[in-house]
């Protein structure tokens, strides 16, 4: 069967010019009745994207089933060609589209989800396999909770898929989005690690450089208890570069117990197990969205610039407000009540403070408890489980958070973002679905806003090992975690440009060859396009002002790393203080809601926020100025060891934003339409 791929051409003369799929290579037009009608193969017009790579017949001079191709053995094929299959899990592993790029990736992509969304109302059976799974977990004893996700979840995307850095774990056999067990013991130790061990380790409510080797042993025996044991495998150059001061002590303490341990030592697996955590109902999935607008600045150090062309890339993600039943119970009878409460209670810790799954710093898999963890009673006549004390241990992780805190572990500081223009905001879609404030794309601008506040004091190397200490890199995690959580209700708007300027009886411009303001500074959100052959209106959606969000950073200690220009690390400083780097995203949060916006046309005055209710700090944010940023900036710098070096073309920002002016103008759209009338004049 021939295979080839489409190419959209411009065909017609002068203004008539239209945009029309052909058979690359060909004069052969693909038409819709040249479609393959069904199958996994079939196509809609609509879909024949620039570059999508096809297979098709010809019957004379006409081309006959054209459809989608994928390199599979002739028999699946054939069933393929005559059933429709129901597994949005396998029709994304094994059966996809080849991708010429990023826009046919994103196709792809919206086809798993249209398959795994159209078979939820047609997915009853999912109720009985879930309480199936309940009683599964009844017989084991297990005990259960469930939470919601408050924001998107992505996991898995590096793993082996047709697509690169686009997959989601979805359930082998049911098809279902799911998150393995494994992980969730990961997530468990992390926090167990990195929150609980630092924080309840030290004498005298002192850090943990003041603990004795006794509770030092003590606590690494209930990890090990909890988690299993391996014998201590000694941390290569790399690795070892990377750990902070803490964790080489926790290496360095696991390295002793191994030197005691008899030589017939074996390692064994942990007294808890930890089992998959199932969504409560077939999860949704949509189409997101990371765009990299500054490539050569992340890859070869080059002064970014917004005249770069942003590199998009598409995943799969569960939108937020999904629930999520998780698991866990004693692998044995005889094993201690305390060593399960405290699984519960790390596992809890990680899903509502650090978050499941991947990009957790940009926001992702944040959760929320709804359930209390119970034991799920077993049948008539099997044993018992011992109960656990549910709120001491609900009351425990909250304790160990606030003296994780207090000993300066972890930093948080909350506050909330009102909206005070409308905003054309956008994911991957740019429809009413995804008008909503992202947490990766305030992540993006805060970066942008950290980058003018450091450009014009450093070369762009050192910008670029600066930022990766605070929002990480691909070799380096972040420092600030952000999650955004909206606290009123949110109701995208269509814009139409027409009916607000009646609305707001805005003025008329001189003459009909003026454009309206607002029209002119809004070019583009309401507007006529032409799409393979056919026109349409093309209208985006916003958010009126008034909607609120809020917004937590979370900060912990990190580390600056000296690279030469062959990518070698040559120096490390540990930055210890996470308050420093909390003070970094604070300063850049206050110059984007002083002099910036978000979403589309936010340099014409579209998407501007103000800060409401935020936390107290010792006075921090409200001596935010804007000659203060530039000292928390240097601050920063020096405690990097970063001096004097030649600026990356970029003037300083207390040079540019010298003095603030304020309108009395209190329609925003009639501000917008005046502005934009005296930038057109101009």
């Amino acid at each position: 069967m021939p295979i080839g791929i489409v190419e959209v051409r411009k065909v017609g003369g002068g203004k008539q010019k239209v945009e029309k799929p052909f058979l690359a290579g060909t004069n052969y037009e693909i038409t819709p009745t040249s479609l393959l009608s069904s199958g996994w193969f079939r196509l809609n017009y609509s879909d024949l994207l620039d570059g999508l790579d096809i297979e098709y017949e010809i019957e004379g001079q006409q081309l006959k089933n054209v459809r989608t191709y994928a390199l599979l053995p002739k028999q699946l094929r054939q069933i393929l060609t005559e059933e429709t299959g129901d597994h949005p899990g396998l029709m994304f592993d094994k059966f996809i589209f080849r991708c010429a790029d990023q826009s046919v990736a994103k196709y792809a992509l919206v086809k798993v989800v249209e398959h795994n969304n159209e078979q939820i109302p047609q997915r009853g059976w999912s109720k009985d396999l879930f309480l199936r799974w309940q009683q599964i977990l009844s017989l084991q004893r297990a005990t259960c909770f469930s939470a919601v996700s408050r924001s998107p979840l992505t996991l898995h995307l590096a793993r082996a898929s047709a697509l690169e850095n686009a997959g989601i774990c979805m359930h082998p056999i049911y098809g279902f989005v799911y998150m393995p067990g494994s992980g969730l013991k990961g997530m468990a130790r992390a926090f167990a690690e990195t929150v609980w061990l630092p924080a309840h380790l030290g004498q005298d409510n002192q850090d943990w450089r003041s603990a004795t080797d006794q509770q030092w042993n003590e606590a690494l025996e209930l990890l090990e208890r909890v988690f299993g044991y391996v014998l201590y495998i000694e941390p290569s150059k790399e690795e070892r570069a990377q750990m902070s001061e803490f964790a080489k002590e926790l290496a360095r303490h696991r390295k002793e117990r191994d030197k005691k341990r008899s030589e017939d030592a074996k390692a064994h697996v942990g007294e808890i197990v930890f089992y998959d955590a199932w969504p409560i109902d077939w999860s949704p999935l949509v189409v997101d969205i990371l765009n990299n607008h500054h490539k050569n600045y992340y890859e070869h150090q080059e002064p970014p610039g917004d005249w770069e062309s942003p590199v998009p890339v598409y995943f799969l993600a569960v939108p937020a407000g999904q629930e999520f039943l998780f698991a866990l119970r004693k692998r044995r009878d005889d094993v201690p009540d305390h060593l399960l409460e405290l699984a519960v209670q790390w596992l809890i810790g990680a899903l509502q403070h650090q978050g499941a799954g991947a990009k957790t710093a940009a926001g992702y898999g944040s959760f929320e408890i709804t359930h209390q963890p119970q034991i799920l009673h077993p049948p008539a006549g099997q044993p018992a489980a011992a109960q656990i004390d549910v709120q001491k241990a609900k009351q425990a992780i909250s304790a160990t958070w606030q003296k994780a805190k207090e000993k300066k572990i972890r930093c948080e500081w909350t506050c909330t973002l009102e909206l005070v223009t409308p905003a054309f905001l956008a994911g991957a879609k740019q429809n009413a679905s995804d008008c909503e404030l992202r947490p990766a794309t305030l992540r993006g601008l805060l970066r942008w806003w950290w980058r003018t506040m450091h450009a014009g004091h450093v070369d762009a190397r050192t910008l670029a090992q600066l930022e990766s200490a605070v929002w990480g890199s691909t070799s380096q995690g972040g420092a600030v975690q952000i999650t955004v959580r909206p606290v009123s209700q949110i109701t995208p708007i269509l814009y139409d440009k027409q009916a607000v300027k009646h609305k707001n009886a805005l003025p008329s411009p001189p003459d009909d060859k003026t454009t309206p303001g607002l029209w002119y500074f809004s070019f583009g959100m309401d507007d006529i396009r032409r799409e393979i052959g056919r026109k349409y209106r093309f209208q985006r959606y916003f958010v009126e002002p008034g909607a609120r969000w809020q917004v937590r950073f979370t900060a912990r200690a990190s580390r600056y790393q000296i690279m030469d220009a062959k990518g070698n690390l040559l120096e490390e400083i540990q930055l210890a203080d996470p308050q420093m780097l909390l003070q970094q995203a604070q300063a850049t949060l206050w110059l984007l809601c002083q002099y910036g916006g978000i979403g589309a046309k936010s340099r014409k005055g579209f998407g501007c926020f103000t800060i409401k209710n935020p936390e107290p700090d010792e006075g921090l944010w409200h001596s935010l100025s804007v000659d203060q940023c530039p000292v928390f900036a240097k601050q920063f710098r020096e405690a990097c060891g970063v001096k004097g070096r030649t600026p990356c073309g970029s003037p300083r920002l207390e040079d540019m934003l010298r003095e603030e002016i304020l309108t009395p103008w209190t329609n925003y759209w009639f501000v917008l339409d005046r502005i934009g009338a005296a930038a057109q004049e101009f």
